[in-house]
């Protein structure tokens, strides 16, 4: 998929060619202790708010993956909410309030 809407005979500036790609990385620290539910035993929630360098023409693709060396046990989950054209929250599970690195990758087209 194309970034960028190029039309015939348009000329090519540096701006039009800024990458619709931004990355990051993010440390979270569970500190909201979350009461038994699916895995039958308490947890804890972190959360932590990304906002872009450059903003998004429309809402981005987000990836997120959390570095972690115990994942499915003591290292439940990372995922994203609450995501616009100006950024989006990470969200992590662990069963202990250990501070956790979180990659993240934005792609999208770029607001020119």
């Amino acid at each position: 998929m194309s970034l960028y809407q190029w039309r015939a005979g348009e000329i090519i500036t540096a701006e039009k060619l800024r990458s619709g790609v931004q990355f990051g990385l993010v440390n979270v620290t569970p500190v909201t202790s979350v009461g038994s539910g699916a895995l039958g035993s308490s947890y804890y929630r972190g959360r932590a708010d990304v906002t872009f360098d450059v903003p998004f023409a429309e809402i981005p693709t987000i990836q997120v993956t959390a570095r972690t060396s115990v994942p499915g046990g003591t290292f439940i989950e990372a995922t994203y909410t609450d995501v616009s054209t100006t950024g989006f929250t990470i969200v992590i599970a662990r069963s202990n309030e250990t501070s956790t690195n979180v990659d993240w990758l934005a792609i999208g087209r770029p607001d020119l």
